[in-house]
């Protein structure tokens, strides 16, 4: 049985770049889209669907009676455009695949200079999509392929341009301005390091187990452990994901007053780790009846940032060590977390710590998200931006367009 085939007004444009990317995103518009998009998709659930929501199924063509055709996991979603958007696998195979299938069931490539890729922030966006490891970090530079950011500096841009006769209320804008780029510029330090893991450092001590909570938690023995004290002498890295976010796990050298030049470096190094931090893991396996897990006093001082905001996770490890006095009084402490390493104890409510502390960091969804140093950079400007016309010029910049004369 031959495939159908659908009228010639039906587009498809692949909107994430060339090269390694997670996830690669192909766009389907026109009046048979959806009617397209239901020949090619075996669907989890049926029903239908609504604008914002999306739907899990695998790819198999216009064709459903090919079994020897391979199937491809796809999610699904409908824009609020109307148009459908095919999320697959960032791999070349997998979008020549879906390209391939749509062509035979009669979609165009879009040929639209004016359209989606046309401006700086989109092609900026769908560069820094390119560089997501994960879906979840996509899904912030998908936002910006969108038009998140586009739209939020269109609107501003109108909205001061039409308010540049009435003094007044420019003035309010202009504040307003300044206070809704303070919020940008914010997201925009998760947004310009999307391809980039989280910095997570385990500091403390020597002995007290770093390297093998380090262990647990990428699930294979990155680091040497012994029972010895300083048998991490230097910096050792980990990558793994947790919850949809990549991060690189650092265990440092074991922070203690030495004379040993070989562990003054290593203690040297480590500092450095914590200055570049997204969160901090001090451990302890000690537990002190005035109520307190402390660090090592040399790295005290330079953790008080990291607690306000908190990015500071204490750890108490070899919890089954403590005396029936000290249980008692350490379960009192809602935010300390007993760890038995080697027994994989704790592990699992460390990494929701350490998920919680970075997702509280992250825009919401929709959210307009500088992605590129250029767009932030812009974006820090109006943060303190006095003037109509200097408001104009940076948005203007920002979208890459020529300022009004």
């Amino acid at each position: 049985m031959s495939p159908p085939t659908y009228s010639q007004s039906t587009f498809y444009r692949v909107l994430t770049g060339s090269g390694r990317s997670a996830i690669a995103v192909i766009q389907v518009s026109g009046p048979a889209g959806w009617a397209m998009i239901c020949d090619c998709v075996q669907f989890v659930r049926d029903g239908d669907i609504a604008r914002g929501q999306v739907r899990y199924g695998r790819w198999i063509g216009g064709n459903p009676h090919d079994h020897d055709a391979q199937m491809e996991s796809v999610v699904v979603s409908l824009s609020e455009d109307g148009s459908i958007e095919v999320h697959c696998h960032g791999g070349s195979a997998a979008i020549d695949r879906i390209v391939s299938d749509l062509q035979k069931l009669g979609a165009e490539p879009a040929n639209d200079p004016a359209g989606l890729l046309d401006s700086l922030l989109k092609a900026e966006a769908v560069s820094a999509l390119g560089q997501c490891t994960t879906e979840r970090m996509a899904a912030i530079a998908m936002d910006q392929v969108r038009g998140a950011l586009g739209h939020w500096t269109l609107q501003w841009l109108e909205r001061i341009e039409s308010d540049v006769r009435e003094s007044s209320v420019c003035e309010q804008s202009l504040a307003e301005l300044r206070t809704g780029a303070l919020q940008v510029s914010q997201w925009g330090e998760i947004g310009v390091r999307l391809g980039v893991p989280f910095r997570v450092v385990l500091v403390g001590a020597p002995n007290v187990g770093k390297s093998t909570i380090m262990n647990r938690i990428v699930g294979w023995d990155r680091s040497i452990t012994f029972n010895e004290a300083g048998t991490t002498r230097d910096i050792l890295h980990a990558s793994t994901v947790l919850d949809g976010l990549p991060i690189r796990l650092t265990d440092t050298a074991g922070i203690r007053e030495t004379n040993e030049a070989i562990e003054q470096e290593g203690v040297r190094r480590s500092e450095k780790e914590i200055d570049n931090a997204d969160v901090v893991i001090t451990v302890s396996d000690t537990w002190s009846h005035d109520g307190s897990v402390r660090p090592p006093e040399s790295i005290a001082s330079s953790l008080g940032a990291f607690a306000t905001e908190q990015r500071w996770i204490r750890v108490l490890n070899k919890a089954d060590k403590l005396s029936p006095n000290e249980r008692s009084g350490a379960d009192l402490d809602s935010r300390l977390i007993q760890t038995v390493a080697t027994l994989d104890d704790g592990i699992d409510k460390l990494q929701v710590a350490i998920t919680n502390s970075i997702s509280m960091r992250l825009p919401p969804a929709n959210a307009a998200v500088p992605v590129s140093i250029r767009q932030q950079e812009t974006v820090s400007e109006l943060t303190s931006v006095t003037s109509v016309d200097d408001a104009i010029q940076l948005l203007c910049d920002l979208l890459g367009r020529p300022s009004p004369k």
